[in-house]
């Protein structure tokens, strides 16, 4: 990976809620406890750790909240008057985790979320076969400690099974970010469906505009309006895993940012 790519996602990740957390807490608490800090510099310090703590309690009891209003923001795909039958679709995979581990079977090579990446694009796929409309599926899969062919080999053994043919599988395996996918995605002939997760296809659709990529968005994960119940006690507790779905948004967040900016 470039150095300075590594770099833009470290700067990114001190916006993370926890290190943003850990900042106030520990200005905070420096300034309150420091040996020579002024009467002015305490209440500063007590102000900033009352506001680590107050944040740290909102994203602990939201971040599933927000996630989910990112995750809504398009439908999940469906057959509409929007497909011509007349037209071959190219069904392309946004990229996630792969696993080059040769102990583990080719088709669970995958993280749990690129697995219900592959699974939707199965789906889309049969589909459209069942109406006779001709596609193939696309999928973004880097990885330096794998070679392209095993990649590809992982990526046929997930997809066969589930009714695709081996010759309509290829791979995009040198796209090291969203942007670099996407222009991976336009160059191939056919109309184009984008597979992602929910919270990410918002900004692989805003990136498609900004390079002029014309895609229908298939979103993976979109939650249901009665999924969360807001009389549910259990949703007034404190959770890790609202913090994790807090991160989740703003990575996503600061990427539509950078896609706007830059």
């Amino acid at each position: 990976m470039p150095l300075s790519m590594i770099l833009k996602k470290f700067i990114g990740r001190i916006f993370f809620p926890l290190p943003v957390t850990l900042m106030l807490l520990g200005l905070g608490a420096w300034l309150v406890l420091a040996r020579k800090s002024s009467p002015r510099r305490r209440r500063w310090g007590k102000w900033l750790l009352l506001g680590g703590i107050g944040y740290l309690l909102f994203i602990s009891l939201t971040g599933t909240l927000w996630l989910n209003c990112l995750k809504r923001s398009y439908p999940m795909f469906r057959i509409d008057a929007q497909i011509d039958p007349a037209r071959e679709y190219v069904i392309a995979v946004a990229g996630n985790g792969f696993i080059p581990d040769p102990a583990l079977p080719e088709g669970n090579r995958f993280s749990d979320e690129m697995l219900l990446r592959l699974g939707e694009a199965g789906r889309i796929a049969r589909l459209l076969q069942e109406k006779g409309i001709r596609c193939r599926i696309v999928v973004s899969q880097p990885d330096w400690l794998a070679s392209e062919e095993q990649r590809l080999a992982a990526l046929r053994a997930c997809l066969v099974p589930l009714g695709i043919a081996a010759e309509r599988i290829e791979l995009v395996g040198d796209a090291l970010n969203t942007s670099q996918e996407i222009k991976a995605f336009g160059r191939y002939s056919g109309a184009l469906i984008l597979v992602s997760s929910a919270f990410h296809i918002p900004r692989i659709m805003l990136l498609a505009r900004k390079y002029r990529v014309a895609a229908i968005p298939a979103p993976v994960g979109v939650p249901g309006r009665r999924q969360y119940y807001p009389d549910d006690a259990l949703n007034l507790v404190p959770s890790a895993e609202k913090v994790n779905d807090f991160r989740i948004l703003s990575y996503e967040l600061l990427g539509m940012l950078e896609a706007k900016l830059f």
